[in-house]
């Protein structure tokens, strides 16, 4: 086999790299994503009652954090649903990613694409945005107010479901 001209030297890894970027791009989304409903959870639930309670007169990203505390089972089962979704959509990229560069799974490589996935979603899933939250809840708890809304209203017959399912 002749060798590579020099010109059509890296191409190969180029294409391979375009071919991944929609699923690392996917990836990168999924994980702040992730972090977004765990910064979430623990930022609303760290405000205090005195900050929860001066929510209910300020404005509107107040307001709108006010009402999501005030249905606590409805704002814990719109973050479960959410993080849950989140994490299983990237679990699943993970493998498919895997599956991609692999053509036999080789019990190593997915054993380390768990391992790497699992250390990727506690450390940018959970850990960070939590601490990020505890540290400062009302300023995140106020960014994150209007989305969580959002998906929260977007979701409702997902949760009216569980309801049912679970009571």
């Amino acid at each position: 086999v002749p060798p590579t001209p020099p010109a059509h030297r890296g191409t190969r890894g180029m294409t391979v790299l375009m071919e991944l970027l929609p699923s690392l791009l996917g990836m990168g989304v999924l994980l702040l994503l992730s972090g977004f409903f765990s910064g979430s959870e623990t930022a609303l639930f760290s405000l205090n009652l005195s900050q929860a309670r001066r929510l209910r007169e300020g404005t509107r990203a107040e307001r709108i954090a006010s009402q999501l505390l005030g249905a606590p089972q409805r704002l814990l089962s719109t973050l479960l649903v959410g993080n849950m979704v989140v994490n299983i959509m990237f679990a699943s990229v993970v493998a498919s990613l895997t599956n991609q560069l692999l053509s036999a799974a080789e019990s190593w490589a997915v054993a380390g694409a768990i391992f790497t996935s699992t250390l990727l979603l506690m450390v940018f899933g959970e850990l960070t945005p939590k601490t990020l939250a505890v540290h400062n809840p009302l300023p995140f708890a106020l960014f994150v107010s209007r989305p969580l809304l959002f998906f929260s209203s977007l979701i409702t017959p997902i949760r009216w479901v569980l309801r049912v399912v679970t009571t």
